[in-house]
């Protein structure tokens, strides 16, 4: 479980998400300091400063959906605050809320200052529109609720009150979901039918798939992509062609990476928390009513984690929030022995962890930092050969966390140039770096199969730019593409360029043919196919394909690609197909603003003349100087009607 089928990903993670783990020894290791450094005073200015920091990282993701400050992650309705993601903020603000409850009420007198702490921390899970966490806090509620009748209430009233309850829960979210409209941001907390809850049960069995290989140790840590690549489901090609890293399930990924044995202990961590909160009460260090908070807080995390995974910012959240309820389960007179023995050893602990975290940042923190700026200044760069140079200074950082990210942008920029200059010079060099980048790579990463394909792209890439016979490592590079994800397209469409590059197109076609029968709604296969067809001389083919690419929502690189289809399927008047494609391209290069002339009077050729007076108008309007073209053909449409 440890080492794993990666080891490079078990302990570190990757560009995407840090994790592994140096982020699990991390929460350990932060619980078990904040459980020895921290005495009563110190839990109170501790308690005190997370819940201030989670309202200020509230306040942000606030103003953030009122546009007063920039968008930092995923781009508005939702917020993302300081996290990157929504799902992230929402879960890392469910303890802190806990914490703001639990400081309401202390000794019979309210607290304003929590009372509004409160509030924002829940306005902040409110605007991530995440419906995990969202789940959580009711699951989290009901039980809370149901503890709490079990003290209260005698005889039938515990079962009928929290029946009463439920059903009313229950009535209130039906009823909203026939008056919340779909298009509405609040659509989200009463809809789970939509792409993103379905891409999350192929995940699921996906991963129960997988985990027959090794159901008692697990893949290691970070490695659902060994399950996700060998077991991927065809149904997600209708959503999404990504590669999959995580399964959006904590308990699964916990399964995945650690097996049974892994799964039973975190089972084991979480019962010695329920019973940590239990002893807390009977000590008398918590009321009944912080008792029941205590367990809201934490039902609510463990049902969110039915549907995503863990961040450092859970795992820092998780770890203080076990460290407090250890430190209450303890009894008055341990706590005070442990106090009066604290002090000669948090001092020698401070100095050494503090000395360990000094060179943590020297060693690997900061160069990431360098490592991770680069990049973003190197997207930001227009000039091809300043970005180029920007690059390739990344190989003299002294720690670089993942390749990845510099691979990739070597292979886009190298795609992008080609697609805009053609075959120079600069062109032959970025597609040279992405494969020394790859090679590096995959001596980290032998099993990974996206890096094995993104290999083998460049080096076809390379050949045929070159004009050179295929090298034997770009065979070798598609070929275990092949082997180590079966069930995706992606490695089937090199191999199909591959033979396209040796003269053997039929085979190429009759490659994808095949596999088009296994994976049947695959828009980047309908490309390529649609592309050897025409090679092969087969119009009909190549534009039956072209079009239920671009109609599937394919972005392709260049527009010349939509025309030709256009120009075929006008040619045989099929005009219905013309709208469609001239819709496509006008949504992909909305900079083309001639195509919504094209577009008018394709309309117009179908007698919709209301639909080409529209779109006539709107031309006129975003390009003013055709203004007397426009006029002149409504006047057109007018008199004909």
């Amino acid at each position: 479980s440890v080492f794993g089928f990666d080891p490079v990903n078990s302990f570190l993670g990757n560009d995407i998400r840090f994790g592994g783990i140096i982020l699990l020894l991390s929460s350990w290791l932060l619980l078990v300091l904040f459980y020895i450094f921290f005495d009563r005073a110190s839990w109170k200015r501790a308690e005190s400063v997370f819940v201030v920091t989670a309202v200020l990282i509230s306040t942000y993701a606030l103003f953030e959906l009122v546009h007063l400050v920039p968008d930092l992650g995923e781009k508005w309705p939702r917020s993302s605050s300081l996290m990157g993601n929504p799902i992230y903020l929402a879960s890392y603000l469910i303890f802190p809320l806990l914490i703001a409850l639990t400081k309401i009420k202390s000794q019979n007198t309210w607290s304003p200052g929590y009372i509004i702490a409160t509030l924002i921390i829940f306005s902040g899970i409110a605007v991530t529109g995440t419906r995990g966490v969202f789940l959580g806090l009711v699951v989290g509620g009901l039980v809370a609720l149901y503890v709490s009748f079990q003290k209260r209430m005698q005889g039938k009233k515990k079962v009928l009150v929290p029946l009463i309850v439920i059903v009313v829960l229950l009535s209130g979210f039906f009823l909203a979901r026939s008056f919340v409209p779909t298009n509405s941001f609040f659509s989200r907390y009463v809809r789970f039918d939509d792409q993103s809850s379905g891409s999350r049960i192929e995940f699921w069995k996906m991963a129960f798939l997988g985990v027959k290989e090794h159901p008692f140790m697990g893949f290691g840590y970070e490695n659902y992509y060994a399950i996700s690549e060998k077991y991927y489901s065809s149904v997600l090609y209708e959503n999404e062609a990504s590669y999959t890293d995580k399964p959006h399930n904590a308990y699964i990924e916990i399964l995945v990476s650690s097996g049974v044995i892994g799964l039973a202990i975190y089972g084991f961590f979480l019962v010695c928390l329920f019973k940590a909160i239990y002893w807390a009460r009977k000590q008398k260090r918590i009321d009944d009513l912080q008792e029941s908070l205590f367990i809201f807080g934490l039902v609510a995390y463990l049902a969110q984690n039915f549907f995503v995974f863990d961040t450092v910012g859970t795992f820092f959240s998780l770890s203080f929030f076990a460290a407090l309820i250890v430190y209450l389960s303890v009894d008055q007179k341990s706590i005070e022995l442990l106090e009066t023995r604290r002090v000669s050893s948090r001092n020698i602990l401070m100095i050494l962890f503090s000395l360990i975290f000094i060179l943590f940042c020297t060693k690997f923190v900061l160069p990431t930092y360098n490592y991770f700026c680069l990049l973003s200044n190197a997207s930001r760069e227009s000039n091809d050969v300043n970005r180029f140079r920007m690059l390739k200074s990344i190989d003299e950082i002294s720690f670089i966390y993942d390749r990845n990210p510099v691979g990739k942008a070597f292979h886009s920029n190298a795609k992008l140039i080609y697609n805009k200059n053609g075959n120079t010079q600069m062109a032959k060099d970025y597609v040279q770096a992405s494969i020394e980048q790859y090679d590096i790579l995959l001596k980290l990463h032998p099993k990974r199969g996206e890096y094995w394909y993104q290999r083998a792209d460049m080096g076809l890439m390379k050949a045929f730019i070159n004009k050179v016979a295929i090298d034997d490592r770009t065979k070798d590079a598609v070929n275990k593409a092949i082997e180590l994800t079966p069930v995706r397209t992606e490695p089937y469409l090199v191999k199909a360029t591959q033979l396209e590059i040796e003269g053997k197109i039929p085979e190429a076609i009759q490659l994808l043919e095949n596999i088009r029968l296994k994976i049947p709604n695959s828009i980047k296969l309908f490309w390529v196919l649609s592309v050897l067809y025409g090679k092969n001389g087969q119009d009909a083919k190549a534009a039956e394909f072209g079009f239920l690419a671009i109609d599937a929502g394919l972005k392709v690189s260049s527009l010349q690609g939509i025309l030709d289809l256009i120009n075929y399927f006008a040619e045989v008047r099929d005009y219905a197909k013309v709208i469609i494609l001239y819709e496509q391209a006008i949504k992909f290069f909305p900079e083309q603003l001639d195509l919504n002339a094209n577009l008018a009077a394709a309309y117009a050729t179908t007698g919709q003349v209301e639909k080409a007076i529209v779109t006539a108008n709107k031309y006129k309007k975003l390009k003013p100087e055709a203004g007397a073209h426009a006029d002149a053909f409504i006047r057109s449409l007018e008199v004909q009607n």
